[in-house]
C-alpha cells in the first residue's frame, strides 16, 4: 500500500502501523538480528531508537552470554561503539584484577591502556606496593620502577608528605595537625 500508494491521505498512518507491526515482530524474536533487521528496514521509524536501544542490548547479552574473560575482550574490539563497551570493560578489569595483586594490576595496564578503569587499576597497584612500607624510599622506588604511572604530580606530593610527622593541636576548641 505504502509503496503503490505513496501520497495517500493516510501515508502517516500505515507509516505508523507498519512500523508497529515490525517492531512486535523483532521483539517477539528478540535477538540482536531481528532488531538490526528492522533498523536497515525501517532507518526513519519512530521507534528506531527503541529499537537501537534493544538491538544494542541484546547483542551484549547475545556475545557475553558464556561470562568468558575473551568474549568481553572481543566485544569490545568488535563493537566499540556499543554502549555497553563500558559494561564489557568492567567485566574485563573485574576479572583481570580479582587476585588484587601487583601482577594482576600490571598485567592488566600493560594489557588494556585504553580501558576506563586504568585509572583506578594504577591507583591499586600503587596502594599494593605502599602499604606494606609507607615512606620517601617506597614512594621513590615505585617511580623509578613505574616510569609511566600517569600520575607523577600526585606522586610527588606524597613523596613529599611521606616522612613528616605530624602532632594534634587543639585551638579555640578545635583539633588540627601541625608538623614540626
Amino acid at each position: 500500500f505504502i509503496d503503490k500508494k505513496p501520497w495517500p491521505e493516510h501515508l502517516d498512518a500505515a507509516v505508523v502501523k507498519r512500523d508497529r507491526l515490525a517492531y512486535q515482530k523483532a521483539v517477539s524474536a528478540g535477538g540482536s538480528a531481528d532488531y538490526e533487521a528492522y533498523l536497515n528496514a525501517y532507518p526513519q521509524s519512530k521507534m528506531a531508537n527503541e529499537v537501537s536501544a534493544l538491538y544494542h542490548k541484546s547483542l551484549y547479552a547475545e556475545k557475553t552470554f558464556s561470562n568468558n574473560f575473551i568474549d568481553y575482550v572481543n566485544f569490545v574490539n568488535q563493537h566499540p561503539e556499543s554502549p555497553y563497551v563500558g559494561n564489557a570493560e568492567d567485566k574485563i578489569y573485574e576479572m583481570s584484577t580479582a587476585t588484587g595483586t601487583v601482577q594482576a594490576y600490571r598485567s592488566f595496564i600493560v594489557e588494556f591502556p585504553s580501558n576506563r578503569n586504568i585509572k583506578d587499576a594504577w591507583k591499586h597497584l600503587y596502594n599494593a606496593k605502599i602499604k606494606e612500607n609507607y615512606s620517601s624510599e617506597s614512594i621513590l622506588a615505585f617511580s623509578e620502577e613505574y616510569p609511566d604511572y600517569p600520575y607523577k604530580n600526585e606522586l610527588l606530593k606524597e613523596y613529599n608528605m611521606a616522612d613528616k610527622v605530624f602532632f594534634p593541636v587543639k585551638n579555640d576548641g578545635k583539633w588540627g595537625y601541625l608538623d614540626k
